[in-house]
Order: C-alpha cells, then sequence, then structure tokens
C-alpha cells in the first residue's frame, strides 16, 4: 500500500510538466462547443442531452484517453493538480471544472479566467490543463 503525502504537488517537482497555453485552451473550449453545437442541432432533442453531457463529462471521456475532443486534438490535457494523473473515469472532477460556465455571468468570467491562467472550476476540482508530452 503507498501512502500519498497530502502536500505532495507534482507541479512542482524538478520536471515538471509545460502547462497548456491560454490559446491552446481556447481553441480546445471551441471545438468542443462546435461538438455541442453539432449535437444540439441536428439530432434535436436527444442531441440537447447529449450536448450537455458531453460538455460536463468531456474530460473524463474513456476513448478520448480522458480528454475532450478539442483537448485531444491540441494535445493537451487535464489532470489531478496534486499527482498529476489523468482524470479518465473521474466524472466527479469533470463536472465539477465545467460548473462555473453553467453559472449566468459567471461563465463569463470563467473564459477571461482560462485567458489569463487557472479557471475557477480548475481551482475548484484540483486540476491543471498540461501539454500532452506523449500519446499513450
Amino acid at each position: 500500500m503507498e501512502i500519498i503525502d497530502d502536500n505532495f504537488d507534482f507541479l512542482h517537482q524538478r520536471q515538471s510538466p509545460q502547462m497548456a497555453s491560454a490559446s491552446e485552451r481556447l481553441f480546445a473550449f471551441l471545438i468542443d462547443i462546435l461538438i455541442f453545437t453539432l449535437l444540439t442541432v441536428f439530432l434535436k432533442y436527444v442531441g440537447q442531452i447529449a450536448g450537455l453531457s458531453y460538455l460536463l463529462i468531456k474530460d473524463a471521456l474513456p476513448f478520448t484517453g480522458g480528454q475532450s475532443v478539442g483537448k485531444y486534438l491540441l494535445r493537451i490535457r487535464v489532470v489531478d493538480a496534486k499527482t498529476g494523473e489523468h482524470i479518465t473515469h473521474k466524472y466527479e472532477k469533470s463536472v465539477i471544472r465545467q460548473l462555473p460556465f453553467f453559472i449566468p455571468l459567471f461563465n463569463l468570467l470563467e473564459v477571461l479566467m482560462m485567458l489569463n491562467g487557472k479557471r475557477y472550476g480548475d481551482q475548484w476540482a484540483e486540476t491543471v490543463v498540461i501539454k500532452e508530452t506523449n500519446r499513450f
């Protein structure tokens, strides 16, 4: 059994990962919004449910290795800020990360935070977005 130190923070290790840039995060976000839009337009009512579900759990999806489609295409990944592990199957972290986008007016602030650094969603879920070093 491995004991994990609560004070451990993989971001401050000797070889810390490179953080994703604001432009990478923004383009990944726009790709994900495009997917949401396509789902809702072409699949009508079922598409609305599928689109909202995608927006909430997109960073925990197993078929993309725990990345949203946008993040996969831009080779960036959401990881746990303490352990550095990707959040595949950690749907609660993915939902927590997305909650600020569903709060009126707060969602605009969240986009600005994305451009300037760490979003509230990342802080609440204790996650960071890094550049992917290898695909699998």
